[in-house]
């Protein structure tokens, strides 16, 4: 029983914040969705987010180019046969920080978001 909701609060907070952040869901599903299936998918999926998060062609550029950057960051992971969490975090915060930058925000956030979530997601 501890683990039932009979106020419903929970799930009404989560309806709540699926309709308040629906874009970036869906930008995350296909960015992750295409990086998985090669460096044309990625660009396409990472162009797709991008539009579907800002309605613009702006954020559909810098979209294809995080595609294409977070591609090249699994790539050089895989080819290197790196690893280490630390050495994946930093490559993949490397890959986050530049993208941020290129969206307009600040380097520091976009490593430590990725960065952190890459090592977050390691067994």
């Amino acid at each position: 029983m501890s683990y039932t909701d009979p106020s419903g609060y929970f799930f009404k907070s989560l309806k709540k914040f699926v309709k308040k952040h629906w874009k970036t869901i869906v930008q995350i599903g296909i960015t992750v969705m295409s990086a998985v299936a090669g460096l044309g998918w990625a660009i396409a999926g990472g162009a797709l987010s991008g539009y579907v998060a800002t309605g613009t062609l702006k954020g559909a550029l810098v979209g294809a180019f995080s595609g294409a950057l977070f591609y090249g960051a699994c790539e050089i992971i895989a080819n290197n046969g790196i690893s280490n969490i630390f050495g994946k975090g930093l490559i993949r915060g490397m890959a986050g920080g530049i993208s941020s930058v290129f969206s307009g925000g600040k380097f520091g956030h976009g490593f430590a978001a990725a960065g952190v979530s890459s090592m977050a997601g390691e067994k």
